[in-house]
């Protein structure tokens, strides 16, 4: 898993549009991350990177989006033990 956003630059140089232009409350700059990205774009975004450098990039399943997002707690849920 990336430990960063995709970057407005990383995206447009893989898929060469701006889906964040002309959008409001958006900062702009090649570090700020790409906004405005649906889930397809998402896929299609790890589909092309992939190809360009002949390895599997893909989105994380819910599984790992929530273990990445625990960072090692071993509660019964993400924010403690506790159901309140």
């Amino acid at each position: 898993m990336q430990t960063t956003e995709v970057t407005q630059v990383q995206w447009k140089v893989v898929m060469g549009t701006e889906p964040w232009k002309g959008k409001g409350n958006v900062k702009e700059g090649p570090n700020y991350a790409a906004s405005y990205v649906s889930w397809d774009d998402a896929v299609a975004y790890c589909k092309t990177l992939s190809g360009k450098e002949n390895k599997t990039y893909r989105l994380p399943t819910e599984a790992e989006w929530e273990y990445a997002c625990r960072a090692g707690t071993q509660t019964a849920w993400s924010f403690g033990d506790d159901e309140n």
